[in-house]
């Protein structure tokens, strides 16, 4: 039997999901090895080797894919555990990478530190050479200033080295000589050219893309090597893949050539599992709520497929690789409480997997989410992962009275509340700015809920939003691994093709489309994805002349091929008085970028469907507190399992499950859809009353 896992690593929890050939599947959780994430995901393949009776080594010689979203990249830009990495620049522009873009992301706050520098001025090095905007090469590569560069970097310790040459992008003759210096002078270093990364008009983002690209390099590819040494003598000899932010999947190879695109790997994956759970459910406008054990991830779900952006910050610094837009705020079941100058706040510091919140019994003292919701009743006294991960109820008590109890006069329930609502309203705020921001109603939108914590919050947080209808899958926990099962494989490309229409060289621009796509086929045949299975999105990044932004929009080959530039227009205007509410038909349109994504299919996966369960089977009562009520009450616990198609159950109650819970508070109604994932609904004045559940 052949079947593929996805695995996703999340701050706190490694979350599993094995898809067998004969369709059916398994979900399991473990908490993260921080030291070595390779480590709890052996631990993961040897649990389900166990399951089926069979030995690590048989069950991996049985498996034909791995599919891998990791945070690995993700930690060392946050934490700045990054490679000793050096810059080489065009000489007179090696500051360019300290100042930006020139602007202050708080204007009136003077005292606002810059960024932690990732790359300190004194391993930032001038190189003389001039290429022009047009590609001509100018002034050749100094090879003294390289090799003065490199015996500078070496005495430095140096890991990685990135190359970003003035317009680069138009011609990377340069970089080429320079790169092959580099490597001949500091063999084993990790060496990223930006012509290579980001080959766009641009000179900040695509020297700080490199940066990171080279910053996170060797991390991945020694991540990786662990990994697959792991693998291999485990007797894996299938395809390992990577979750990319853009909502793909590549080679680890491919990852580690562009390791700066997965900084977002784990949400992207979250982001394509949401996309698909609304579009089960008839939605085509969601927004995910993936509430794990350290942070928060919202996507939006748009026309059925997750919101991208071309650019974005990461901890301060441009990225300008495709990405699924997700935003990701410190609200956990980690996040720890604390009081703040009289004050309650929650997050956005965790407690992770080690030491984690206090009831987990692991060294952790720190009050926190999970353990206000074990204070509340909403989660089982007897442990999560099914008992697997004891829970101390005392020490949960112990951590609220100390911290928040005490401090601010209150009794440890009521301060086991008041957790629960701040991480809620802050939840709620980020959704609303997620949301608001890009010109959405949030009454218009499903909420797709993930992670072990999110069930618990979701239908309090919808309330807030004014949102109507709550979708929960049957294992959420496991959220981002299905995701990842679920995606293609995607690479993408891009080059600049600057032009202003109508005086625009179509023969130029489809020779630069046909440029890519041919990049695209060789990948994607190096993966061993056919022909019949590879398919291209194109698209184009316009603006208004002087404007200095740009408008992704998607083109089609035909008018391409057709040099439809009127049809290009209308799309332009179309898409910008759509996204800022104007258009301007009478200025010129500059066309900068071309872009393709070369996808290619792989085998699709659903989970199976349910038989008919008319009533769910209670398991118990447990005293809880009703969310916004501020009263206590006794209410029924279901098991997970008795839930089949077209079984309901009103709130107040609690659907227990291995590793998913749901919390149905009082004026809620919940179902099970055909797939057994749980659609809940509440009449809010002022919802859309279109939204209504669609059971399937």
């Amino acid at each position: 039997m052949s079947h593929r896992v996805g695995i996703d690593v999340g701050g706190t929890f490694t979350d599993f999901l094995l898809v067998r050939s004969d369709g059916t599947f398994g979900a399991y959780k473990t908490l993260t090895t921080s030291e070595d994430q390779s480590i709890g995901i052996m631990e993961g393949l040897d649990h389900f080797a166990r399951r089926d009776g069979d030995s690590l080594r048989g069950f991996l010689a049985g498996t034909e894919m791995i599919l891998h979203g990791t945070t690995a990249t993700t930690n060392c830009v946050l934490t700045g555990s990054g490679a000793v990495t050096g810059l080489l620049t065009t000489r007179g522009f090696r500051d360019a990478f300290e100042m930006r873009r020139g602007v202050k992301e708080r204007i009136y706050d003077n005292k606002y530190p810059a960024p932690f520098q990732i790359v300190p001025r004194y391993r930032r090095l001038p190189v003389g050479e001039r290429t022009r905007h047009d590609g001509t090469v100018v002034v050749a590569v100094e090879h003294s200033d390289v090799s003065d560069a490199c015996e500078a970097l070496r005495a430095e310790g140096i890991q990685a080295v990135a190359i970003c040459f003035l317009n680069g992008y138009a011609n990377g003759t340069n970089e080429v000589a320079c790169k092959s210096l580099v490597e001949s002078e500091l063999p084993g270093v990790y060496v990223s050219a930006s012509h290579e990364v980001l080959p766009k008009i641009g000179f900040y983002d695509r020297l700080s893309t490199t940066v990171l690209n080279a910053y996170t390099g060797p991390i991945l590819a020694r991540y990786l090597a662990s990994l697959t040494d792991r693998l291999s003598a485990a007797g894996f000899s299938g395809a390992l893949l990577i979750m990319q932010s853009s909502g793909g999947v590549v080679s680890a190879r491919s990852a580690i050539e562009i390791p700066a695109g997965s900084v977002e790997s784990g949400p992207a994956g979250g982001a394509v599992a949401g996309a698909r759970y609304a579009a089960v459910q008839g939605f085509s406008k969601a927004v995910t709520f993936d509430m794990g054990g350290t942070s928060l991830d919202i996507a939006r779900i748009i026309d059925g497929r997750p919101a991208n952006v071309q650019t974005s910050d990461f901890n301060r610094y441009r990225l300008a690789l495709p990405m699924v837009d997700v935003i990701s705020i410190g609200a956990g079941g980690g996040s720890i409480a604390r009081v703040a100058g009289g004050l309650l706040q929650v997050g956005p510091q965790s407690a992770g997997a080690t030491p984690g919140p206090a009831c987990y019994r692991r060294g952790g003292t720190d009050p926190t989410v999970t353990d206000a919701d074990l204070v509340l009743g909403y989660i089982s006294p007897g442990g999560l992962l099914g008992g697997r991960v004891p829970l101390d109820i005392g020490a949960a008590r112990d951590a609220l009275e100390r911290d928040i109890a005490r401090p601010l006069d209150l009794s440890v329930e009521d301060a086991a509340v008041a957790v629960f609502d701040v991480v809620n309203v802050n939840m709620a705020s980020a959704v609303k700015r997620v949301l608001h921001e890009r010109g959405d109603d949030p009454g218009e939108f499903a909420l797709v809920v993930a992670g072990g914590a999110g069930p618990l919050h979701a239908a309090s947080v919808a309330k807030e939003l004014g949102i109507a209808v709550v979708i929960v899958p049957r294992d959420a926990s496991i959220f981002s691994a299905a995701g990842v099962l679920l995606s293609d494989l995607r690479h993408d490309f891009v080059q600049t093709a600057f032009a202003v229409l109508p005086e625009v060289d179509a023969s130029k621009l489809a020779d630069v489309f046909v440029s890519m796509i041919d990049a695209g086929r060789e990948v994607l045949g190096s993966e061993g994805i056919p022909p019949e299975q590879q398919s291209f999105e194109f698209s184009l990044d316009m603006r208004y002349e002087r404007q200095i932004y740009e408008i992704q929009v998607p083109v089609s080959w035909e008018v391409v091929q057709r040099a439809d530039l009127a049809n290009l227009a209308e799309r332009f205007h179309s898409l910008h008085d759509e996204s800022y509410g104007y258009e301007l038909r009478d200025a010129k349109i500059e066309l900068l970028n071309a872009r393709v994504a070369a996808v290619g299919r792989t085998r699709p996966f659903w989970f199976p469907e349910q038989r008919a369960i008319a009533m769910p089977r209670a398991t118990g009562r447990r005293r809880v507190s009703l969310p916004g009520l501020y009263r206590w009450s006794e209410v029924v616990i279901y098991d997970s399992e008795s839930f089949g198609v077209g079984t309901r159950c009103v709130g107040p109650a609690i659907i227990e499950g291995a590793s998913t819970s749901v919390l149905i508070p009082d004026g809620w109604e919940v179902e099970s859809e055909r797939y057994g994932n749980y659609v809940l609904q509440c009449r809010i004045e002022g919802a859309d009353s279109s939204l209504t559940p669609r059971i399937s």
